[in-house]
């Protein structure tokens, strides 16, 4: 319980902020996209042209170079070869002749008065010779006049006509009349910074379908806000206003959202892979400001938790918006009365036991809140061992006392009234260290009818439960698996010397200890521990998440190293090898 509240106040920072705000334009750009293309043939006041969806592709080179980085990573070099001889397949044998494969091709979804044509482009320096190669999968072309040729794929006509330097490709012959002079402008530097990108504009999707989508949500939560059987007014008035802070979050969203792009980037100068989520707002609005580095975020005090060589680890350090701590604050509050209705359903507490839960939660919740409310979100996880693993996490906390007599306050009552089984030991001010109050409590693990399960969970984090909170009126910290004392010291001690990382929040995972472990849980797998020992030996088997500011929006990187790419590839040709 106390590890959810612990992590619950750690989500309230600059990552969770992200996350939501994803999980919102996301449901809203879905959806203002299906609705446009499902009323395409309506008419929408737009005076001009304007990209709603725009796709860039960096170009045939690109690709041929990210295919032969590819094989070489997994020790398959040959692999190019098997794209070379796909195309040449393909093409008679004749190869792209006609197309410029230094260029890259785009495409796009626009929005325009009267409806929402879309094509395709790609650099072509002689269509007929392309045309030519490819004869035999779209068949001979057919000039449909005005300069458009006509070919079929899989049964669809597909239209074709050239501009300058580039070919335009539609479904839909009328859309080609609308082509803009320079669509390249519309991908901007997409096909510079990655290999393969979308890029939604959210602003340029017309009012009334983004308002007609608003309503469409807004029916759905007036119809899903009954109120239950065994839900309190109060219960249910609070999960009433959360829904419509909700649904104003949601309309700030679809007013104040600029662009989100998924772009995805294969780098053989930085022997890695990348794929970046970036969400910008509109210049001078709330949510840019909400999205933009806050100007008084301080040192980390918990930097200690980025140490090396471990399985896996992470950190933040931000600060909250105004508009953030409010949103939070309401969160919590609906989240303490789910809470205490989940109690009062339960039939593994008895009514004696259900008022004390009740107290020790609520105050859980109070000090997140608190938390919440003041901005704090600096804190950090790591996972250590080989197998058992030892969890630890932390951060910044509003009113640690208040958590620390709470956590007094009901092993008092349990000893008091024999809750506490005589395998179970808790020992409160076990020791301190630095400040740190820690904690501890030592259990068996709960009987199981899964022997399999039972034997999995003491391999992962011990033969018994070890469990250590550490408390300060500013910090706490809780650790899960042997040695969690020394674990939390060590991020401690780091955290007094360590610089404090830049970034607001960042993940990294390592590879090669979780192969390390899966291989000696499978030891007849030997193809999986020889993919673990080359690791290994090779190294860069980092999985890194980032999280960063742009220019009025924010960006989060996934990164996987070299030698993660080449696990992969080892993966898959063991499976190829096994004829899966």
């Amino acid at each position: 319980m106390l590890q959810q509240s612990t992590f619950k106040t750690g989500q309230t920072l600059n990552i969770e902020r992200t996350l939501n705000t994803m999980r919102q334009l996301k449901t809203f750009v879905t959806g203002c996209l299906s609705i446009a293309l499902l009323l395409a043939s309506s008419v929408v006041a737009r005076a001009e042209q304007k990209p709603l969806v725009v796709v860039s592709f960096a170009g045939y080179e690109a690709l041929r170079g990210d295919v032969d980085f590819l094989g070489k990573s997994a020790d398959y070099p040959e692999l190019v070869q098997s794209l070379d001889g796909i195309v040449a397949m393909f093409t008679q044998m004749q190869g792209l002749q006609g197309l410029d494969k230094t260029k890259p091709w785009g495409y796009v979804l626009t929005a325009e008065e009267g409806g929402f044509p879309q094509f395709g482009f790609l650099p072509v320096t002689n269509l007929d010779k392309l045309l030519g190669a490819l004869v035999g999968m779209v068949g001979q072309p057919q000039d449909v006049g005005d300069g458009v040729k006509s070919v079929t794929v899989n049964g669809m006509p597909i239209f074709l006509k050239p501009k300058g330097k580039l070919v335009f490709v539609a479904s839909n012959s009328d859309d080609l009349n609308k082509v803009p002079e320079d669509p390249m402008a519309w991908l901007g530097n997409l096909p510079k910074e990655y290999d393969l990108a979308v890029q939604a504009n959210v602003q340029n999707v017309p009012p009334q379908l983004r308002q007609m989508f608003m309503d469409q949500i807004k029916l759905g939560l007036q119809q899903g806000l009954k109120k239950g059987d065994d839900e309190s007014d109060e219960q249910f008035k609070a999960r009433g206003k959360l829904a419509e802070e909700q649904m104003a979050q949601l309309d700030r969203v679809a007013n104040e959202l600029e662009q989100v792009t998924v772009g995805y980037s294969l780098s053989p100068e930085k022997k890695n892979a990348t794929i970046d989520l970036v969400l910008t707002a509109v210049s001078g609005s709330s949510l840019a400001k909400e999205l933009a580095a806050q100007p008084n975020t301080g040192a980390s005090k918990f930097a200690g938790f980025l140490t090396s060589d471990v399985l896996a680890n992470g950190h933040w350090n931000a600060v909250s918006s105004e508009e953030s701590r409010k949103q939070s604050a309401a969160t919590f509050e609906s989240l303490r009365q789910s809470a205490e209705q989940s109690i009062d359903a339960s039939d593994e507490l008895s009514d004696e036991e259900k008022p004390d839960v009740k107290e020790l939660v609520g105050e859980l919740i109070a000090v997140a809140k608190a938390t919440a409310e003041k901005g704090l979100a600096n804190g950090g996880f790591v996972i250590t061992g080989e197998g058992p693993f030892t969890i630890v996490a932390g951060g910044a906390v509003a009113e640690g006392n208040r958590l620390d007599k709470a956590i007094r306050k009901a092993v008092a009552r349990a000893k008091k009234k024999g809750k506490l089984g005589d395998d179970v030991e808790i020992s409160l001010d076990d020791e301190e260290y630095k400040g740190i109050k820690f904690h501890t409590l030592d259990a068996p693990w709960p009987e199981s009818d899964d022997d399999d399960t039972a034997e999995q969970i003491e391999e992962l984090l011990g033969d018994e439960i070890n469990i250590v909170v550490g408390v300060s009126d500013n910090a706490v910290y809780f650790a899960l698996g042997e040695d969690g004392s020394d674990a939390i010291k060590k991020v401690i001690d780091g955290s007094a010397s360590a610089p404090s990382p830049k970034l607001p929040a960042q993940v990294t995972v390592a590879l090669t200890p979780i192969l390390d472990y899966l291989a000696d849980q499978d030891e007849d797998n030997k193809q999986l521990a020889q993919i673990a020992k080359e690791l290994d030996e090779f190294g860069k088997d980092k999985i890194n998440l980032t999280v960063d500011y742009v220019p009025n929006g924010q960006r989060v990187r996934y990164e996987l190293q070299e030698g993660v790419l080449r696990a992969i590839g080892l993966g898959a040709k063991a499976a190829q090898q096994r004829g899966q």
